[in-house]
């Protein structure tokens, strides 16, 4: 049990008196603390006892700012990233989410006393800088890696980053804007024709990024990550093992799921075969995409290219422009509209459940008409019940 007793003493002369609450922490550890008033000692006893009966007290010796544990997570994850167990764009968007949004918003607040309420807030702010809602829950699902980090260190018991998430569900995904078949059709006509004052390698590897994303689903990373061992011209197959980062780490797939064996077209295998004998470059991982150089194919070129293909085929819209995914998002369209199982589709895009790919990446295709006309095809199957009457 704590104890609120009041204390005088004399300093240069001048006495001076005050209200100190003395207890035992969890560990036996005797502590104290000092209030002016009567009143903040007595409510200061009662947290304290409630919270030792809960066993979430943190004394305020252990606890620092989120500002200084943030940054110790930093040095700690920068520790993770040099001996192998992250990426670096994993180290580097964790430090980013610290230098840019935690230590502005929440670094005065003691670890100890942050609550779910300053969570709700920090997601707030992060709205209200612009971010979308579905970005700025991402961006406190990060934050809750400090969390973890803080309390196997002992700054707090308890759970505020985890019970502000609860209050954020069910926040929707926004909706990547993909392609009609015909928009599909299009840009691939667009990306096989010779283009003026194009360079013929680098059309060629757009061409060959714009059929490998909307006929195999394939990331783009994950494009960038081929090797020649991927490519198995006998069997049909791309093997997906490998993952090409911004910093030109070859990391495994996004997810375990993500290694898999993806059949391959007949003309993806002619396009293969064209690049491997008039564009392919030697490199020590066998990477089949590189710039004449050898170094990684630079991302800016990469958009600047695909700008460039939208705007010829026409599809170049400001207000909702279509990202490179969204050729991805379009396969699995594309598989569902033929008839492909969407079990199967979740396989060849590296989901490891099928609701993944039906409630994130399935979208209508076709146009209205064929829909109707799909629709009439399934009536005229079988007995209508008006007419058999």
């Amino acid at each position: 049990m704590a104890s609120v007793s009041k204390r005088a003493w004399t300093h240069n002369g001048v006495k001076k008196e005050a209200w100190a609450v003395r207890y035992h922490d969890e560990k036996g550890v005797r502590r104290s603390k000092q209030f002016d008033q009567k009143k903040a000692a007595d409510a200061f006893k009662r947290k304290v006892e409630r919270e030792i009966e809960d066993g979430t007290h943190t004394p305020d010796g252990d606890s620092d700012t989120v500002d200084a544990v943030s940054r110790e997570f930093v040095r700690h994850t920068e520790m993770r990233w040099r001996d192998g167990r992250i990426g670096r764009g994993r180290y580097e968007h964790l430090n980013r989410l610290v230098e840019a949004n935690v230590v502005p918003i929440l670094g005065r607040i003691r670890f100890r006393d942050l609550k779910a309420s300053d969570v709700e807030g920090f997601y707030r702010d992060l709205v209200a800088k612009g971010l979308a809602p579905f970005t700025a829950r991402s961006r406190v699902l990060d934050f809750a890696e400090v969390e973890k980090f803080a309390r196997r260190r002992g700054h707090l018991k308890t759970q505020p980053v985890r019970d502000a998430l609860a209050e954020l569900r069910g926040i929707p995904r926004p909706r990547i804007r993909t392609f009609t078949s015909d928009e599909a059709a299009r840009l691939l006509r667009v990306a096989g024709a010779h283009r003026p004052h194009a360079k013929v390698r680098f059309c060629a590897m757009m061409n060959l990024f714009v059929n490998l994303a909307a006929f195999c689903g394939m990331r783009q990373g994950e494009i960038l990550g081929l090797t020649t061992a991927s490519i198995d011209p006998e069997r049909r197959i791309i093997r997906v093992r490998h993952n090409l980062t911004c910093y030109d780490e070859l990391k495994g797939p996004k997810t375990a799921s993500g290694v898999r064996d993806i059949p391959m077209p007949s003309h993806i295998i002619d396009l293969l075969d064209v690049w491997m004998r008039d564009h392919y470059v030697e490199d020590p991982r066998s990477l089949i995409f590189r710039t004449p150089k050898g170094t990684r194919i630079d991302a800016g070129n990469i958009h600047y290219s695909w700008r460039r293909l939208l705007e010829q085929a026409g599809l170049d819209h400001d207000d909702r422009p279509f990202h490179f995914h969204a050729l991805r998002h379009f396969a699995a369209s594309w598989m569902i509209a033929n008839g492909l199982p969407v079990t199967d589709v979740a396989g060849l895009l590296g989901h490891c459940k099928f609701d993944t790919t039906l409630q994130v990446y399935a979208h209508s295709v076709l146009r209205p008409a064929l829909r109707h006309e799909t629709m009439e095809r399934m009536v005229a199957a079988l007995p209508s019940p008006a007419l058999a009457a």
